[in-house]
C-alpha cells in the first residue's frame, strides 16, 4: 500500500526492507529465541492492520499497550502506523490509579497488555475505562467471558486465504483511513514522568527525523545488530533503539531483562548498544574491563547520569566509539550528541554538538504575551535553550494550556534548560548552564579523580 501514500511515512520506512532484503532477520526475541524475517514481520503487520480496521479503529484513534518489547509489541506498533492510528505505550508497573488516569487522558479503543497487569488491575480498568472496546492479552492467564477479550494472536492468526479476504474486504477502508495521512499526522503518545502525567504527542516526521539522526550518529547499516533493552515506554528504547534499527534495515535484538544483556550481546554479536548509564555500571560489575574483548561491539550510547572520568575511561575500554547527548521526550529523543573524544571539561558542562540537518538550537528571550518566540540572543549569551522544527513535538495531548507554555506559534520549543551556544573547532556547541553549587561539586569530583 506504499504507493497510495502522499509521502514516505513510518510504515513505509520499514516496509521497503521486505522488498530489498526479505530474508534478513528483522527482530529477535532473546528470551524466547523467536526470530522474524522482514517478509514474515511485514505479513503479520499487514494482517494485524486489517484486523484493527475490522475492529473499527480509524485515523487518529489511540491503541494503548502495557507490554514490554516483544514481537507482538512491534507488530501492534507498525500496524498502528499503517492505518494512521496513534500508538500509546504505557508503563504497566504503575499503580492502578495512575494507569486509569493515563488511559482516561488518551481514551484508547484498544488496550494490549501482558502478564504484568494483574487480574485485579484488569478488573478496575474494565470498570473505569468504558471507552476501551477491545482488550488483547499476550497469554491465557485470564478467563473472562467477555467477547472483547482476545489473545494477541487474534490479530494475525488468519490463514493465507483469510488474509487475502481481509485485504480485499478492507482495502477501501484502508485507503479512506490514510488518504489524509501526512508527515505531521500524530503517530505516538508517551507519558512524561511528572505529576501532571502529560502525554507528549509525536508525529511521523518527528520519529523519522529522530531515526535519521540516530542512523547518522551511530553509523547504522543493514548488517548492524542493535540490543533493545530499555523500557518499552521510554523514548530512548523506542525511537533511539527499536525504530532506528527497524527503519535502517538492521536487526533488533529484544531483551526485556537487563541482567541477560551481556549474554545477549555475546550470543548475537551485538554491534550497537543504547542504555542507561546505570546499566553499563551493572554490566561492568560482571566483567573485567581490563581484559574484556568483544570485537562485535562498535558503538554505545549512554542516557542519563553525570559522567565522570572513570566512567568515560571504562566506556572507551568497552567499545570503540561512544558518547552521550541531550535527550528530550518533546523532540522524540536525542537533540545533541557529544562523543567521548571530547575532554572531560566538555562532558562536565553537558555539552553537545548542534547537528543542523537534524536538530537546530537557539538561545532566545522568553515568549511574548501572544506566544510568539522571543528574539535569538548573540552567541555566548545565557538564556533558554530552544529547539526548532521539524524535531519539535505536536503538543501535549488534550492539554492546550501546557502546550502553549512551551511551544511558540512558530513551532519553536522552549525546553526550560538554561544554556549557551558557542563555536568550537567549526562546530556549534551547546552548554547547559549548571547552578554554581553543582558546578563546584562536578569540578571537585573531577579534580579528585584526576589526582588519583
Amino acid at each position: 500500500m506504499t504507493g497510495q501514500r502522499p509521502a514516505k511515512l513510518l510504515y513505509d520506512q520499514f516496509a521497503k526492507w521486505a522488498i530489498e532484503s526479505p530474508g534478513k532477520i528483522a527482530i529477535i526475541e532473546y528470551e524466547s529465541g523467536k526470530q522474524l524475517m522482514h517478509r514474515q514481520l511485514l505479513r503479520l503487520v499487514d494482517t494485524a492492520a486489517y484486523r484493527l480496521l475490522e475492529m473499527g479503529i480509524s485515523y487518529a484513534d489511540r491503541i494503548a499497550t502495557t507490554m514490554p518489547f516483544s514481537a507482538d509489541y512491534v507488530i501492534l506498533m507498525l500496524a498502528s502506523f499503517k492505518i494512521g492510528a496513534i500508538f500509546s505505550p504505557i508503563d504497566g508497573k504503575q499503580s492502578t490509579n495512575t494507569l486509569i488516569h493515563q488511559l482516561a487522558r488518551i481514551q484508547p479503543k484498544v488496550l494490549a497488555f501482558s502478564k504484568e497487569l494483574t487480574q485485579e488491575q484488569y478488573s478496575h480498568i474494565r470498570s473505569n475505562c468504558t471507552f476501551i472496546r477491545t482488550y488483547l492479552q499476550d497469554d491465557q492467564k485470564f478467563e473472562h467471558p467477555q467477547v472483547c477479550l482476545h489473545p494477541f494472536s487474534y490479530l494475525y492468526r488468519p490463514s493465507r486465504l483469510s488474509y487475502k479476504f481481509l485485504r480485499r474486504r478492507f482495502a477501501y477502508r484502508l485507503r479512506k483511513n490514510t488518504k489524509d495521512l501526512h508527515l505531521w499526522s500524530p503517530a505516538l503518545t508517551l507519558f512524561k514522568e511528572n505529576e501532571n502525567n502529560q502525554a507528549v504527542l509525536l508525529s511521523h516526521e518527528n520519529l523519522i527525523q529522530q531515526y535519521r539522526l540516530c542512523q547518522h550518529l551511530y553509523g547504522l547499516r543493514q548488517e548492524a545488530k542493535v540490543l533493545v533493552n530499555l523500557p518499552a515506554h521510554h523514548i530512548g528504547g523506542l525511537s533511539m533503539s527499536l525504530l532506528a534499527s527497524l527503519f535502517s534495515g538492521s536487526t533488533a535484538v529484544l531483551c526485556a531483562d537487563i541482567q541477560t544483556s551481556l549474554a545477549a550481546m555475546q550470543e548475537h554479536y551485538i554491534t550497537h548498544l543504547i542504555q542507561f548509564s546505570e546499566c553499563y555500571l551493572q554490566m561492568w560489575e560482571k566483567i573485567d574491563l581490563d581484559h574484556y574483548f568483544d570485537n562485535s561491539l562498535q558503538f554505545a550510547t549512554y542516557i542519563g547520569g553525570q559522567p565522570d572520568l572513570t566512567f568515560l575511561n571504562n566506556m572507551q575500554s568497552f567499545t570503540p566509539d561512544s558518547g552521550t547527548g541531550l535527550c528530550l521526550l518533546e523532540s522524540g529523543g536525542l537533540i545533541s550528541f557529544t562523543p567521548t573524544h571530547y575532554s572531560i571539561d566538555t562532558f562536565s558542562q553537558h555539552l553537545g554538538m548542534e547537528i543542523p540537518q537534524f536538530s537546530k538550537f537557539s538561545i532566545r528571550e522568553p515568549m511574548d504575551s501572544e506566544n510568539y518566540a522571543g528574539d535569538p540572543l548573540p552567541e555566548g549569551s545565557e538564556g533558554e535553550i530552544c529547539i526548532h522544527p521539524p524535531t519539535v513535538f505536536l503538543g501535549y495531548y488534550g492539554d492546550l494550556p501546557s502546550t502553549s507554555k512551551v511551544l511558540s506559534k512558530e513551532g519553536i520549543l522552549y525546553t526550560g534548560y538554561q544554556g549557551k551556544l558557542f563555536t568550537h573547532q567549526y562546530q556549534r556547541l551547546l552548554c547547559i548552564v549548571q547552578p554554581p553549587e553543582k558546578q563546584a561539586s562536578i569540578k571537585q569530583e573531577i579534580t579528585s579523580l584526576v589526582s588519583v
